[in-house]
């Protein structure tokens, strides 16, 4: 008998399944003290059908062959063998070339034996393995310390030892299964006898009693001969019954069929009408909306458009102003700054980066390229540095099915990222440096004091010409922004 395969899964020291296969010739296990070599023999002779947990090295009970845990990894639930055997000369009494016996036993104590997959008794495996060497009780599986009780064992444990060996073993066992059942046998026999006995002492009652049931039986047979009788003239009545009922049922049937259609007709009539009015609430509702987003579209607009009078009405105003201004700076042979505000609407969210690609950022650099510009401000600007932060955050609102904030101190930019709203910032130009006023200056070829007065056609505000600037620099941003995202 050859063994091909060993599989050990939660045996002893196995958490992880295992598998060993044995080749042809001698397979030696080695290694240090305490890496398992004993464990793989007592899993082999467990499997096998050792049910004694001292043989196999245990606390005492079967449940320690189970792996019990460490610190770093959990106790196991089971414990699994399973052994391969090499069947190709039919050594076992199975028609198969390999014979595979497998064990399970769990925490609980139930334990299931299976011979090539198919779940068998602990009685199947025994005499399976009968006059092998390999069984419970054979030699081929020594386990530590078997050497020595081997050799003081009495002169009938060597027998067995013997008789195992030579193939006796397997006849003693049929022999002594047949011992057991012909003594049950005969124990059945007795009991038999004790029963025949009782009943040959019944007989004679028994013959008196059976006249007596004869001649109920003939009564009875005249009795049942007057109910069927009876029977039959109820038959006929009822069936007369029955036909009269048949008939109202007929006539019953036909009118609740005609009934029948002519609900279902109206139901199906109520069913469209109720289509039809569900259909109508579905359009009015629909309609009502549109009326109400219209509604708040128009008086959006219409807010919109007193701002944007208000607005262009205090433009005009401060256009005014400034022209005053400029032109009395222009007398004066002086000339003065001012702030450009642009704004971009319509950006989509998202846009730009929480770092280095900020829109703040990819603004201000092409804003600063524009001569003359000293500074820039996005939303409110400095004007944040004197607000807390719950009067500076602009609250968020759904208006119409869009997200936006109900003020813009931000300037549409949160983080260096674009948030739909519209996207404001100032730009501060300095006064024109070329006027016509005389100024302190330092002739450089003398290095003495000298009045410097800047003849020619100078602007004395550059501002008017910086908007397309402005605008320009901010769409190049954009546009440059978007085309990074495609």
């Amino acid at each position: 008998m050859v063994f091909k395969e060993l599989e050990i899964q939660g045996f002893k020291s196995f958490p992880d399944k295992v598998k060993i296969t044995f080749g042809e010739g001698v397979t030696g296990v080695v290694g240090p003290n305490g890496s398992g070599k004993s464990n793989l023999s007592d899993a082999v002779r467990w499997v096998l059908g050792e049910t004694s947990a001292r043989q196999l090295r245990a606390a005492g009970k079967m449940e320690d062959v189970i792996f019990g845990g460490t610190r770093r990894r959990g106790a196991m639930g089971f414990a699994q063998v399973r052994l391969t055997l090499d069947n190709s000369a039919h050594t076992l009494d199975l028609d198969a070339d390999e014979a595979v016996i497998g064990r399970r036993y769990y925490r609980s104590g139930e334990s299931e034996y299976s011979i090539n997959g198919q779940v068998c008794r602990l009685k199947d495996v025994y005499e399976l393995l009968l006059d092998t060497g390999i069984g419970r009780d054979g030699y081929s599986v020594i386990g530590q310390g078997r050497i020595a009780e081997i050799v003081a064992a009495k002169s009938t444990e060597r027998r067995e030892i013997f008789e195992e060996a030579c193939g006796i073993a397997k006849y003693r066992y049929r022999k002594n299964e047949a011992e057991r059942r012909l003594a049950a046998a005969a124990e059945n026999l007795e009991r038999l006898r004790d029963i025949l006995g009782e009943l040959e002492a019944r007989v004679g009652p028994l013959e008196k009693e059976s006249a007596r049931a004869e001649t109920f039986l003939a009564l009875s047979a005249q009795r049942k001969t007057l109910e069927v009788t009876l029977w039959t003239d109820d038959v006929h009545r009822a069936r007369e019954a029955v036909r009269r009922q048949v008939r109202d049922h007929e006539t019953a049937q036909a009118d609740y069929e005609r009934f029948d259609r002519q609900v279902k007709a109206a139901e199906s009539e109520a069913e469209e009408i109720r289509m039809q009015a569900q259909q109508l609430t579905i359009a009015v509702e629909r309609l009502n909306g549109d009326i109400r987003s219209i509604t708040e579209q128009i008086s959006g607009s219409e807010s919109r458009i007193a701002v944007l009078e208000n607005d262009i009405a205090r433009n005009e105003e401060s256009a005014a102003d400034l022209r005053a201004e400029i032109a009395a700076a222009k007398a004066e042979g002086d000339s003065v700054g001012g702030i450009v505000e642009c704004a971009v609407l319509g950006l989509p969210v998202g846009l730009g980066g929480p770092l280095f690609d900020g829109m703040e950022g990819r603004i201000s650099s092409i804003v600063f390229g524009i001569p003359a510009v000293k500074g820039i401000e996005f939303g409110i600007g400095f004007g944040a540095a004197r607000l807390r932060g719950s009067e500076n955050n602009d609250p968020f609102v759904v208006e119409n099915g869009t997200v936006r904030t109900t003020t813009n101190h931000c300037g549409g930019i949160l983080g260096g990222i674009t948030n739909g709203m519209p996207l404001t910032f100032r730009a501060a130009f300095k006064p024109t440096p070329s006027i016509a006023k005389e100024q302190q200056s330092v002739n450089l070829n003398t290095l003495t004091p000298e009045i410097l007065r800047v003849r020619g056609r100078h602007d004395p505000c550059i501002v008017p010409r910086a908007v397309p600037c402005i605008e320009a620099a901010a769409a190049i941003a954009v546009y440059d922004a978007l085309l990074g995202q495609s």
